[in-house]
Parts: structure tokens; C-alpha cells; sequence
């Protein structure tokens, strides 16, 4: 046991807390939990994204001739894009080939189609931000929770100070202090992943973002090329 002391500080402080000093490590370490957690979920995430949109900027350059004729293998935030604006543009032709005698897109259409793909668009970057507020919640939490255990260790050993008659080397004081210590370091332990991770993440979801944008107008752009209506 005394070994594991020596080892694990964290430890030694958490059996040497009281019922509330020992609520802040459990909260810490839950919080801990929840961010790795997520973390390692967002970014797994984040590196299938990049493997689908490189995937479906090949699939739309093989067939930029016949931009209505790609395929996707598997359902992704690019594969539904696609397939959605490939319905749409189907409906149109098909509305046109009746009212105008002709399978093109207007000028309005592919206004209509750009407004649509702006609003997918949108939908699948709020899917890829869901949850994501946890981790700066974890980096603002943590080291309050890490200062509340500071200031209840501290006046942990105070009151020891006074019941223990200034006893200065009473278990009870060299608890609290203990305690005031570890919940320190390990709010802040608890906050800088998260944190690092967060913003790597954004930054990695913006650019995400962009080729999203990218593909989306260069498919579209193709569209346009293909079916788009002679203006006289």
C-alpha cells in the first residue's frame, strides 16, 4: 500500500480527503472520462471525414463529363450531399422536359439548387459539431472544480489546525493540504487536453468544412456545365 503511495499521489490524497474532497476527485475524474472519451471519438470521426472527401472528389473527377452518374459506396456527409442534389436535379429536368419541351436547368433552378446546397451544407457541419461544446466545458469546469478542492483543503487543515490544538503534522492537517494540492493539479490536468483538443478539432472541421463547399460547387459546377439552358 505504501508502495502505491509513493506511486500514485493522487491516491494517497483521494484516501486521505474527506467525503466531499473525495466527491471533487471523482467529479475530476469523470470529467476526465467524458473528455477522452470524446475526444477520441471526434477525432476518429474527424479521419474518416478526410478519407470521404478524398474519396468523393475522385469519384466526381472520373465522372465530371457525366456529373449525374457517380456512385457512392457507403453513406457519408458527402454521399448524402450528393445524392440529395442528384434528386433534385433530376426533378428539375423532369419539370422542364414537360413545361419547356427540354431536360436543362434554368438560371432559377440552379439558383434553387445552390440555396439547397448552402442549407445541407449547414445541416451536416451542425452534425459534425454535435456534442462538441463538452470539451470547453471541460476546460472551464475543471479547474474550478480544481480550486473548490483548494479552498476546502485549505480550510480542512485549519480546522484540523484548531481541533488538532496546532498540531501542524496531524493527519488531518497534512490531508487538507494535500488535498489543496492535488485537486489543483489535477483540475488543471483534467483541462489541457481538452483544450488542445478542442482546438485541434475545430481547426480540423473547418477545413472539413471548405471541401464540403468545394465539392459541393464543383459538383454543382459540373451540373451547371451539363444541363444548364442556352440563354438567348
Amino acid at each position: 500500500m505504501d508502495l502505491l503511495f509513493a506511486i500514485n499521489p493522487f491516491f494517497h490524497s483521494f484516501t486521505q480527503s474527506d467525503l466531499f474532497g473525495k466527491g471533487i476527485f471523482l467529479f475530476l475524474f469523470l470529467l476526465s472520462l467524458l473528455s477522452w472519451t470524446l475526444l477520441i471519438h471526434k477525432i476518429r470521426e474527424v479521419k474518416a471525414l478526410q478519407k470521404q472527401a478524398a474519396t468523393a472528389q475522385n469519384v466526381l473527377l472520373k465522372q465530371k463529363m457525366q456529373p449525374l452518374n457517380c456512385h457512392f459506396a457507403n453513406e457519408n456527409s458527402f454521399s448524402r450531399l450528393y445524392r440529395t442534389l442528384h434528386a433534385e436535379v433530376l426533378e428539375l429536368l423532369n419539370k422542364n422536359k414537360n413545361f419547356i419541351n427540354n431536360s436543362v436547368l434554368t438560371s432559377a433552378d440552379i439558383h434553387s439548387l445552390n440555396t439547397s446546397l448552402n442549407i445541407l451544407i449547414a445541416g451536416e457541419e451542425h452534425k459534425w459539431q454535435r456534442h462538441l461544446y463538452w470539451l470547453p466545458t471541460a476546460v472551464s469546469l475543471a479547474p474550478f472544480l480544481g480550486l473548490l478542492g483548494t479552498v476546502w483543503g485549505i480550510l480542512a487543515a485549519l480546522g484540523g489546525l484548531q481541533t488538532e490544538l496546532f498540531a501542524a503534522g496531524s493527519p488531518v492537517v497534512l490531508g487538507g493540504i494535500s488535498m489543496a494540492l492535488a485537486t489543483t493539479v489535477l483540475g488543471l490536468l483534467v483541462a489541457i487536453p481538452p483544450l488542445v483538443g478542442y482546438n485541434y478539432l475545430r481547426a480540423q472541421l473547418r477545413t472539413l468544412s471548405h471541401r464540403l463547399e468545394e465539392f459541393s460547387c464543383a459538383t454543382l459546377g459540373a451540373i451547371e456545365l451539363t444541363y444548364r439552358k442556352v440563354e438567348e
